[in-house]
């Protein structure tokens, strides 16, 4: 028999491990008033995302009546224009963005000031500008046309220059102000864009309009809301360190910016291949169709942006589990979203298309039902794109998103001459789907990269830890 000294020197001495942040540990001994913070913090979190979507579907839903609006008074050809306006200058102000967005809301050290991303927003938003008439002069449009080009695309550089804004309320906490900047915008481009139609029934009264509601949105309130809300400090810089500045931004953004394009790019590819083929009559009865399924993909963006910093953070703490949940819950509100609108295309199509938007757009209830079948995959597509984003390597996203690009085009400009609107359908669902696969294997790529990387880690600090006074 040992002597109990000698077991109690040589037993195994019995540790209680350390609780992490939040964990069960330490729930149990929070203060309750630590308690009380933390849950008024996530009411706020969530006021403010609530918010946020209201806004967004307040701005969505104005240019949908707006649409509306157009194919009551005017027909499927007004219609066609202004969604060929927005198809031309989308693209060029999404990739004169450049990511910025995401970038200031990543800088949480403040590292660059916020007036060196609105010059550079500010910069690109005036070239956009030129871009697009531009491309519009080349394309063959003058006078009237020309002009409404020309005013659209100068709303939306007012737009993205409010963008700008709307991240700084953002990182400062106050995404209340900036769902609220998108419902009044859009309110006011409903009232200005839909009187000017309704009294000259002239497409240039209405964008005239668009961009009168932009102008006072940005001055009278954006601006307004970031300097009384959110501590902006100002310096002036010379003229050499602006270009440093904006170097250096340009470099940091490039591969989410040209990710955005390309995704933007996508969603417009169906739209030219119908413009290419079908005339503005026939994109108008598409762009009737897609309005209806863009309210739930506003939704999708909404909930993505809202989730964003929790996946994020659960991705930088590796905890791959809860990740993979919530994605998993996020792509299940999504496709339970996108059942529901087929549902009603297979239902009351017919009786949709005709309430909606009047007897001439009845014609296209067959291709209907095969939109809203492939806006199933186009809203999972949608939502592992934000969560892929999540992840912050942008890099690797650039060739699953230009496959996709190229597939979308490929279909649709075999498809819709052949089918009609049901083959720009067919696009959609092809391009997403490979977009799908192409972002289901990065994540998976992603996580094994970081699980060698933890592995590594760990074996580097063994040493250390096994050394005397290691720990």
């Amino acid at each position: 028999m040992r002597p109990e000294a000698d077991r109690a020197e040589t037993a195994p001495v019995k540790t209680m491990p350390l609780p992490l942040p939040g964990g069960p540990g330490q729930q149990s001994a929070e203060h309750p008033r630590t308690f009380a913070l933390r849950r008024a913090k996530v009411a706020e979190v969530r006021r403010d995302a609530v918010v946020f979507f209201c806004g967004q579907l307040t701005a969505t839903g104005c240019v949908w009546l707006l649409v509306l609006a157009l194919a009551r008074l005017g027909g499927p050809e007004p219609v066609g224009v202004f969604t060929f306006a927005l198809a031309l200058a989308a693209p060029i102000i999404v990739a004169t963005q450049l990511g910025l967005r995401q970038v200031l809301n990543t800088d949480r050290r403040g590292i660059r000031r916020f007036g060196e991303f609105r010059r550079l927003r500010i910069l690109f938003s005036l070239i956009a500008t030129a871009v697009i008439v531009g491309v519009g002069v080349a394309l063959g449009y003058r006078n009237e046309p020309l002009l409404v080009i020309a005013l659209i695309a100068a709303a939306k550089a007012l737009e993205s220059v409010g963008d700008i804004y709307h991240a700084l309320l953002q990182r400062g906490g106050r995404l209340v102000l900036a769902g609220l900047s998108l419902g009044l915008r859009g309110l006011l481009l409903l009232l200005f864009g839909g009187i000017g139609f309704a009294l000259t029934h002239s497409m240039v009264a209405m964008a005239a309009g668009m961009m009168l509601a932009s102008a006072l949105v940005l001055g009278g309130f954006d601006h307004v809301a970031a300097r009384s809300a959110v501590d902006w400090p100002r310096r002036r810089a010379t003229l050499r360190r602006n270009w440093i500045t904006c170097r250096g931004l340009i470099l940091r953004a490039a591969p989410l910016g040209v990710s955005v394009v390309l995704i933007n790019i996508n969603f417009n590819a169906p739209r030219y291949a119908i413009e290419a083929s079908m005339g503005s009559t026939g994109l108008g009865l598409y762009a009737a169709m897609d309005n209806i399924a863009a309210i739930g993909l506003l939704a999708v963006h909404a909930i993505g942006q809202s989730l964003f910093p929790r996946l994020a953070d659960l991705w930088a703490a590796g905890d791959r589990s809860s990740f993979a949940r919530l994605t998993l819950q996020y792509v299940a509100v999504c496709t339970a979203m996108a059942s529901v609108g087929l549902a009603m295309a297979v239902i009351a199509g017919d009786w949709i298309l005709g309430t909606l938007y009047g007897p001439a757009f009845v014609e296209a209830a067959p291709a209907f039902r095969f939109v809203m079948a492939a806006t199933i995959i186009a809203y999972v597509g949608n939502a592992l794109s934000h969560v892929v984003t999540t992840t912050g390597r942008f890099g690797p996203l650039l060739w699953p998103f230009t496959t996709v690009v190229l597939v979308t085009w490929g279909i649709a400009h075999l498809a819709v001459p052949a089918w009609g609107l049901s083959g720009a359908a067919a696009a959609v669902a092809g391009g997403h789907m490979v977009g799908i696969i192409a972002i289901v294997a990065l994540l998976f790529r992603f996580a094994s990269d970081r699980r060698r990387r933890d592995r590594a880690t760990m074996t580097t600090m063994e040493p250390n830890l096994s050394a005397p006074g290691g720990r």
